[in-house]
């Protein structure tokens, strides 16, 4: 677990059996006291509790056997607790206050030393009740005297130096509550306290707007003076049933008075009245095997956000440089891409590579552990995911599952003009949906290529079977004169020439029978085959309904059976014993064919005086019957075809259906874009062709044909133009196949295209398409895939609406602009070096919101100098970097790690981002705060 601050699940008003209303058994003995403290621990586990305040009025007294039963406390099967999951239990009292007139509890840090409990009550001037006692006695008011207010309770207690620090005083703002502090009178109180939390009985839900409206800092007269709330249960049960009932969620990284403080300080971040959202995707390690200068280096990170500090050049950048390397980020794309590329590399080669370094990333998907193992050396990658082994795995399979966002040093706003980037911006959140959108794209292009190759195939065997039918007819027609034009033949040898017609037809019908079994056969092959394919083994996987599932499978293995068993029944069809009948006829056909040929070669010997008749017999006779073999094989081919127009329609139809789904998406994508940018930056899909791709497509469609460049410019502006550019360039595409499909040798006339002479193309320039321009070049053109590139405005006046390009806003404004997107936007990690250097201080305010909102929806890894970022963005963790060896820079580590609740880490940002106390406090004095 990581050194950082978590939210712990509190309740911070537990009373006990020594409270004058306790409801339930009595604990008088030390027996009697633990075995409750031993039910009140489990009761905390059981109701998911993770820290309680004992707050007995003015009495510490059962807070040691409360603090022993948790440090006792043992899981189902008797192993003790580990500390770090023990409930924390915090001392405290409920004091009754006379000056102002009001109850607070006094919270101390769990660890507080048990010997002063009684030194606190002596400087109340409470006295103490016998610890022997099963009850508390009558709780009388501090005095006035004693204590004159609540700020003076603070200055009484801290000028003990063994409790400066270590408390936190927390009135009661229940509205209309017992003694609380909203009395009529009060506001003065309130406005001047320097208490910076207080706490309600039960919900805050159920305080009055009004109170609300003060505690959040929205009422004038109470000084617009906001306070961190904290929701109890007010206990008094032995049967524990009001424990945590309501209950607060508070972060800390140590369970002390100060990091109270803090979280009341920071109560937007780090205090929440209902379960708080944490990101799921989440990277929990990083760690280098070695390196130059850094050495051996890891640590974890915070769930949340995690702010790594130290001087210039003690390795803030280079640990980011290692995390991204370590998870295959790619960098940005921006001008200075190269220069990124190489300094990375660089940095890989020089102070990894160099020293066999291995960089490790261990990170989590939705409570799913992955490890990513990099070596600089071998650039090797091995992923292990969940329980698995490590496997070798592609840069690109890392980026997929975890496609971190991440800018160097002042790299946000140096692509603020560059349109890939910003459009990477919007499709970023929908990548998954666009990786399948363009993956369903490739896969129908492909589909569609052969779709169409298929098509204009049987286009060019439906011509040439026609051409064949115009020529078997023709020479049918002659043979026929030419038979009947032999002389001087007997009867019988005139019958005989006249049969051979009626013999060709028959051997034609056999011939195409034959065809036909034989293309039936391939058919039913593949199908043999496709069920003779080896069977894929089925993963293990748990299931719900195991029985049911299993009779599913049952029935559908009876039904692959039932196949199986008709596929080899139709197989078996193909065989000799089953085809013999068939074959003993075409056999007595045959038998009868060459009888029958002997005859008409006989015939033709007797009519030697009609040899030039013969002549040109025979030559039609070969010619038909070769016509006649390449009919029956282009039939065949045609029938393998089946209907490719059918399925390119279909093609088509989807492949129009995911583009517009593509653009459904994106336009989607735009408004969200605009509305997580807080409307500085207007995100617009429509009439944003893009027109320069398509303009080379074009081009490289027309090359060679002498088209006028201006007249492909036209045809984009038609369809940046139209309602609906999808459906025109449909248009287009038909007319270009119109064109790429006519015969310019033919008889028909040019086809019609009224969108291409809307776009002044003319006739001699419509023939040169229809020449040069055949359907594989339309084919390519006709899956070209259009782009859309949004278009980006930026907002100078929300009230007046005035945009401007984004181009023409200034870095710092395209920086902020872009930084409020990506700290609005959920999703994967978010790194930035040095995020100050890009935006514009004036808006640091509203970042710094925005930071607190972003840290529950995505983790946030910063490399920063500034305080705004650090502490007013209330980092979980801090991770602060140094020399080894002050003064020598040659190597560095981390020297320190934690939240700001801890004094050494307060003490190093102080240092390194106000420039040390003196400077801060010069500041100070000359701002006049």
């Amino acid at each position: 677990m990581d050194k950082g601050a978590h939210f712990y699940k509190c309740d911070f008003q537990v009373h006990t059996p020594r409270d004058a209303n306790w409801d339930g058994a009595e604990a008088a003995t030390p027996k009697e006291r633990q075995a409750y403290a031993d039910e009140l621990i489990q009761a905390c586990r059981a109701k998911g509790l993770d820290a309680i305040a004992i707050t007995d009025h003015h009495d510490f007294c059962m807070f040691p056997y409360v603090k022993a039963a948790a440090a006792s406390e043992v899981n189902l099967i008797g192993e003790s607790i580990d500390s770090k999951d023990q409930i924390v239990v915090f001392p405290g009292i409920e004091l009754t206050l006379s000056s102002p007139p009001c109850q607070a509890i006094l919270l101390l840090d769990a660890d507080f030393d048990e010997t002063k409990f009684g030194d606190i009550l002596t400087t109340l001037t409470i006295a103490s009740t016998d610890l022997a006692k099963s009850k508390l006695a009558s709780v009388e008011s501090v005095s006035p005297t004693s204590i004159t207010g609540l700020n003076d309770l603070e200055e009484r207690l801290n000028q003990h130096p063994w409790l400066k620090g270590k408390f936190i005083i927390l009135p009661n703002v229940t509205t209309a509550g017992h003694k609380t502090l909203f009395r009529d009178g009060f506001a003065k109180h309130y406005k001047e306290m320097r208490c910076v939390g207080g706490y309600v009985d039960g919900e805050y839900s159920k305080s009055s707007d009004g109170y609300k409206n003060i505690l959040e800092g929205r009422q004038q007269n109470n000084g617009y003076k906001p306070i961190a709330v904290f929701q109890t249960s007010d206990n008094r049960k032995r049967d524990h049933s009001d424990l945590g009932s309501p209950s607060t969620y508070v972060k800390w990284s140590e369970p002390t008075a100060e990091a109270l403080r803090q979280a009341c300080l920071a109560r937007e971040s780090r205090v929440s009245l209902v379960e708080p959202e944490l990101p799921n995707l989440w990277i929990t390690s990083i760690s280098v095997t070695n390196s130059k200068f850094l050495g051996q280096v890891g640590f974890d990170l915070n769930q949340q956000y995690n702010a790594i500090i130290g001087g210039r050049g003690t390795g803030k950048s280079t640990i980011l440089e290692y995390l991204r390397w370590g998870l295959c980020d790619q960098p940005v794309e921006s001008e200075d891409m190269d220069i990124v590329q190489t300094k990375r590399k660089n940095l890989i080669d020089n102070t990894l590579q160099k020293f066999d370094g291995e960089v490790h990333v261990e990170f989590l998907l939705n409570d799913v552990p992955h490890i990513v193992k990099r070596n600089s050396k071998k650039q090797e990658i091995l992923l292990k995911i969940g329980d698995g082994e490590f496997t070798p795995a592609t840069e690109q399979q890392v980026r997929n599952l975890l496609p971190i966002q991440a800018y160097s040093q002042k790299q946000l706003s140096s692509v603020g003009v560059r349109i890939d980037e910003l459009k990477r911006f919007v499709e970023l959140p929908i990548k998954q949906e666009l990786d399948q959108i363009r993956s369903d794209v490739r896969d129908t292009e492909a589909k569609m290529r052969s779709a169409y190759g298929d098509l204009i195939r049987m286009k060019e065997i439906e011509a040439e079977v026609d051409k064949n039918n115009v020529e078997i007819a023709s020479s049918t027609e002659q043979l026929g004169k030419l038979r009947k034009s032999l002389k001087g033949l007997p009867k019988e040898d005139q019958e005989v020439i006249d049969q051979k017609a009626k013999y060709d037809n028959e051997e034609a019908i056999i011939e195409g029978l034959k065809n036909e079994l034989e293309t039936t056969q391939e058919h039913v092959n593949g199908l043999v085959e496709a069920l003779e394919s080896e069977e894929v083994e089925e993963e293990e996987v748990e299931l719900e309904n195991t029985a049911l599932i299993g009779r599913i499978q049952k029935k559908y293995a009876s039904k692959f059976t039932e196949i199986e068993a008709g596929v080899t029944a139709l197989s078996n069809l193909f065989k000799p014993a089953s085809l013999k009948a068939i074959n003993d006829e075409i056999k007595e056909w045959e038998k009868l064919k060459v009888a029958f040929d002997k005859k008409y070669e006989a015939a033709k010997v007797k009519a030697k005086v009609n040899q030039q008749q013969l002549d040109q017999i025979q030559t039609l006779e070969k010619r038909i019957a070769a016509l006649k073999k390449q009919q029956t094989e282009k039939r065949n081919a045609l029938a393998a075809l089946g209907d490719p127009e059918t399925v390119y329609k279909k093609l088509r139809t989807k492949w129009d259906g995911l583009h517009t789904q593509k653009i459904t998406a994106l336009e989607k994508q735009c408004t969200q874009f605009t509305a997580l940018s807080g409307d500085l930056i207007k995100a617009e899909i429509k009439n944003s062709l893009d027109t320069d791709a398509l303009t080379l497509k074009l081009k490289t469609a027309f090359s060679g044909m002498n088209i006028n460049e201006a007249k492909l410019e036209k045809i984009c502006q038609c369809l940046l133009k139209a309602s609906d550019p999808f459906v025109e360039w449909n248009g287009i595409l038909s007319e270009l196949e119109k064109l790429a499909l006519h015969s310019t040798e033919g008889p028909d006339e040019m086809p019609d295209t009224p969108i291409l002479n809307k776009c002044n193309f003319i006739d001699t320039e419509r023939m040169r398409i229809a020449t040069s321009f055949d359907s594989a070049r339309w084919l390519d053109l006709s899956v070209t895939e259009l782009q859309f590139n949004p278009k980006f405005s930026y907002c100078t006046n929300k009230t007046k609406k005035d945009y401007i390009a984004f181009s023409d806003a200034s870095a710092g404004q395209q920086a902020t602009a872009l930084l409020t997107v990506l700290l609005n936007q959920p999703g994967a990690p978010l790194i930035i070096d040095q995020p100050e250097d890009d935006i514009d201080s004036k808006m640091f305010k509203d970042i710094v919101q925005q930071v607190w909102r972003a840290k529950s929806k995505r983790q946030l890894i910063f490399a920063s100098h500034s305080a705004n970022f650090v502490v007013n963005g209330d980092a979980e963790l801090v991770v602060c970097c140094d020399y080894i060896k002050a003064g020598d820079q040659t190597r560095g580590s981390i020297k320190a790690m934690g939240a700001i609740d801890k004094k050494e880490i307060k003490e190093e940002i102080i240092l390194v981002t106000e420039g040390g106390r003196d400077a801060f406090k010069l500041r100070m004095d000359q701002y006049g705060f």
